[in-house]
Formats: structure tokens, sequence, C-alpha cells
């Protein structure tokens, strides 16, 4: 895999004001770590140039929360970006997405998400559970419906957190205020990116990072 750039482009840095990413070639994704799990180190100056890195990038340990246990669009692109991360624990339902994460060689532990107040506390009670045995520095949820969780288990941990959004979908305003809470939003698509502001999430949060193509 290409290696990390030391000075990243402005696109993939903290901009000042925050503004959203747009098309930035695969490599910068797929890159070993992905540049999403360093780009917390990234800063824009005023002049809007890039400041190199004030410290090394960090290579985190990220624990991956799956929703579903279908190996589809979402799945597979995470199986691509988890990868290139070593040291990462993907958190799978029974099935076959679980089953391909194993057979990639990838350390994959049975979870399954509990919904409801109730719930919603066990799930992130079981996360930090896992964080602290794994040593894992970051958790990277899939889909939108388990941002809420990242934001939960961040508050709790004080861990960084980062949402993979890849659903067009109406959320509610309680929805809103706990995502809104998520260190990166990563946005697969211009589309995912403006209706997540259209439903009241700040832009500072967000980053549009494509799909990769092998």
């Amino acid at each position: 895999p290409p290696p990390l750039l030391s000075s990243p482009p402005p696109r993939l840095l903290f901009s000042s004001p925050p503004r959203l990413l747009y098309s930035p070639p695969p490599s910068l994704l797929y890159s070993s770590p992905p540049p999403l799990l360093v780009a917390f180190l990234g800063r824009v100056d005023p002049t809007g140039k890039p400041s190199v890195f004030p410290t090394p990038p960090v290579t985190h340990r990220p624990l991956y929360l799956l929703e579903y246990p279908t190996f589809s669009g979402g799945e597979r692109s995470l199986l691509e970006i988890a990868k290139r991360t070593p040291g990462g624990l993907l958190l799978a339902p029974p099935g076959p997405a679980a089953q391909a994460y194993s057979k990639a060689g990838l350390e994959v532990v049975p979870f399954r998400i509990e919904r409801g107040a109730e719930g919603s506390r066990k799930t992130v009670e079981s996360l930090q559970t896992l964080a602290s045995s794994h040593r894992s520095t970051l958790i990277h949820t899939n889909t939108l419906m388990t941002a809420d969780i990242a934001a939960e288990f961040g508050q709790k941990t004080g861990l960084p957190t980062v949402a993979h959004i890849r659903d067009i979908m109406k959320i509610s305003a309680r929805r809103v205020e706990k995502i809104s809470k998520v260190n990166r939003l990563v946005a697969v698509s211009q589309a995912v990116a403006e209706f997540l502001v259209r439903q009241g999430i700040p832009r500072s949060p967000i980053r549009q990072i494509y799909n990769g193509i092998d």
C-alpha cells in the first residue's frame, strides 16, 4: 500500500472554517493506516497552507462495529479498510460478513447491538470492556444508525470516534444531537454529506471520502 503522506493535502486536513472533503484518490483512504484514522493530527494554518504534522502519525488500534450480518457494499468497503489497518478488531453479528472478515485473516468477535435505552447502555458497556481488553484506541462504526453508539462510547471513554455514513435516511432530532458529537463523520458522497447538514448536523465533523476502487 502507498505510504502515508508526511504533509497531507489540504483537503485531508482540518480546515478553517471547516469544509467538506471532495474526491480524494482511493490511496488516501486505503493507505496503511487509512488517513481518516490519523486525520485528527492534521492542521491548516490561517493562509490555507497545510502544515507538517506536529507529531508523527499515530497508528490506531480501531474497534470496528458492524450493524448487519450481511456482506454487502458497506461491509465490503470496511473490509478493505480493516485489511490495511493492522491491530484492528471487528465486532460483527454471526453471518456472511463475519465469515468474510475471518477468511481475510482478521480478528472477529461475535457481537450484536442491543436497542432501546437499556440495550444501548449494555452495548456501550460491552464495547468498553472489549476496547479495554484489546487496547483499542478508536472506534469506527459503519452505518448511520450506529453513529450514536460511537458518540456515547466516545463520551464514556474519551477515545476518538469515527462513523462511516453511507445512508440517506431521516433521523430524529435526538439522534442528530448525539451524532453531532462524533469526532469524524465520513460521508461516502456529496449527497450524503449535504443530507447530514440538512438534518442539522454541523459541517465541522464531516469529511467526504469516496469508496475506493480496486
